[in-house]
């Protein structure tokens, strides 16, 4: 079929994205191996990658073969391929042998180097850069758009305009695909639109200084509203996510510059716009915070009530009690003071932020009693509940702080009875300094074994040389033989080669799939490495004789038995 009869037949959406691509330059380069009768090439992606096209004919100049390496899988011919033959269609491509392609990209790469073009700058004539600019500049939207930024700064209010008019104009292009019957086209294209916003971002943020900053403010601003929009009918976020962390970072410096060096009608103005924009429907409320936290840079006493309002007004704003009297507690920090904020927050110590503040505020101050006190109804409040651990172990800090031995050695003993194993070694350390952990040591143990589960406990008793014990949670969890065969076996000798042999035995038997095959050979590897030649052998015939039909089986004891004929 020839190049010509394919495109006929391909139609809709397809067909008009790689036309796009094409008439708008995404073809970074592509040439032709006349010996090879084959067509090799490059075009940018949604993404921050070039897709790699390659194209075979026959001696008829029929299409042979023809792939992209794009994850497009929902046909055969992607947007790229279609760039690519109304390229070729067009006669558009440079004729080269295959050894010259990495030549091609080397003159990408060399157009990239400043100091190359520098030295042609340089060099050239002021009547040769004007007629290169005249002829070949108009051909680049982008390049036209940054001279004029470049040598006509416009004013900040035309700027702000012109780029909230770009930020619109992809918004609207965006959501024409909304009702799109296949979703999976807008997937796939959700990237090149967040790319096209990140070009304007990037234009504001060049505005970034103590002149400009009014730029990035409002064009941030109108980009995190134009993603909330792009957010509702996208399935792949990832690209969103980060265009929208990247905005807010710009907004808050846009802040901080306005802060700085902003005019008093441009504060209020700012703070205006944040409050209003905080009050709007965002699909997480994560974002409303995000706004009136940075209304606190250009909070006063006159429009403090404004920022408690937008607060409560946020939707599900009860849900978000502790996350609203943090931040009201940094609003009377800013207008009334620290000591009166501190309390707004032991007037709130429910509030769990507020009491660790405050106990830590407790113990550098020395003092035990109210630090004590606030812990401890925590821990009561929360019996039964998760964060009772948490209060626990904060009350065993206070403790610790004050070097309250028999208080630690209680609470570190309640922690390790409730599955913390790492207060074994707490409270061995504290025993020891008493000079009772002789005394304690079994005691601890058992407390240690009877409320952990064995993948904690069992390190600990090979760290502390308890074979008994421990070869007694090895037959309670067969598999961590293999964790603790090599001890064990110098210990127990002839019954853990016995535990491994009929473990491997039923490991082997219900094994189903290649991966299980390959666990079950690696572990019985493991017994020829603890000496257990003798059993491993009786295994290895046991499967080789008896599961012939299991090939991927077959196939990985080969691999074993030549890896010990090797050594």
């Amino acid at each position: 079929m020839k190049i010509k009869d394919l495109l006929n037949k391909v139609g809709g959406e397809i067909f008009s994205r790689g036309e796009d691509y094409y008439e708008n330059d995404y073809i970074s380069f592509l040439t032709y191996n006349p010996q090879k009768h084959s067509y090799y090439g490059e075009v940018k992606g949604s993404g921050f990658e070039d897709y790699q096209v390659r194209i075979d004919l026959d001696k008829e100049n029929n299409v042979d073969f023809y792939d992209c390496n794009c994850p497009y899988d929902w046909s055969d011919t992607c947007k790229h391929l279609i760039a690519i033959f109304l390229a070729i269609e067009d006669g558009n491509y440079v004729e080269s042998s295959e050894k010259d392609i990495e030549s091609v990209k080397n003159i990408e790469k060399m157009e990239d180097d400043k100091e190359d073009i520098s030295y042609l700058l340089n060099n050239a004539s002021k009547e040769d850069l004007i007629e290169f600019i005249t002829e070949k500049g108009f051909k680049y939207d982008d390049f036209i758009t940054d001279l004029y930024r470049f040598l006509k700064k416009p004013e900040v209010t035309e700027e702000i305009k012109f780029l909230i008019g770009d930020v619109k104009s992809i918004i609207s292009d965006a959501s024409y695909f909304k009702f799109d019957d296949d979703p999976y086209y807008y997937q796939d294209e959700t990237s090149k639109y967040t790319d096209d916003l990140e070009k304007i971002l990037s234009q504001a943020k060049e505005s970034l200084n103590k002149e400009r900053y009014m730029v990035p403010f409002h064009v941030s601003i109108e980009i995190i509203n134009g993603i909330n929009s792009l957010y509702e009918f996208s399935f792949e976020g990832y690209s969103i996510d980060g265009l929208h962390y990247d905005s807010f970072e710009i907004l808050k410096e846009s802040c901080d510059l306005i802060e700085t060096y902003g005019t008093m009608e441009e504060k209020e103005n700012a703070f205006k716009l944040l409050i209003k924009n905080s009050e709007k429907e965002f699909i997480s409320t994560e974002d409303n915070y995000n706004f009136i936290y940075e209304t606190l840079k250009f909070l006063n006493k006159s429009n403090k009530n404004e920022i408690y309002d937008a607060i409560d007004d946020i939707s599900d704003s009860k849900y978000y009690y502790s996350e609203n009297m943090i931040l009201k507690s940094k609003i009377i920090e800013i207008i009334d003071g620290k000591e009166e904020s501190e309390k707004f927050k032991m007037n709130n110590a429910q509030i769990d932020e507020f009491a660790m503040e405050l106990i830590g505020n407790a113990i550098n101050n020395k003092d035990f009693d109210f630090a004590e006190k606030l812990a401890l109804e925590k821990v009561n409040k929360n019996e039964g509940l998760a964060n009772q651990v948490k209060w626990e172990k904060i009350l065993h800090n206070i403790y610790k702080s004050f070097k309250i031995i028999n208080k630690q050695i209680e609470i570190a003993n309640n922690l390790l009875k409730k599955g913390n194993s790492k207060y074994y070694y707490i409270l061995k350390e504290l025993y020891k300094n008493c000079g009772s952990l002789e005394e304690k040591q079994e005691e601890l143990i058992t407390n240690l074994i009877e409320n952990s589960s064995f993948n904690y406990y069992g390190p600990i008793l090979k760290e502390e040389k308890q074979w008994d014990l421990l070869w007694q949670g090895v037959k309670g969890h067969p598999d961590a033989i293999f964790q603790y065969g090599p001890e064990l076996v110098k210990i127990y000798d002839e019954e853990v080669y016995k535990f491994y042999y009929h473990h491997l035995i039923n490991q082997g038997e219900i094994a189903n799939h290649r991966k299980a095959y390959n666990l079950f050979v690696k572990n019985l590897g493991k017994l020829y490495g603890v000496g257990g030649d003798k059993y491993a052998d009786k295994v290895f015939d046991y499967f080789r004789e008896n599961y012939k039909i299991r090939r991927a089986m077959q196939e990985e004891l080969n691999v074993l038995n030549s890896k010990r004929n090797r050594n």
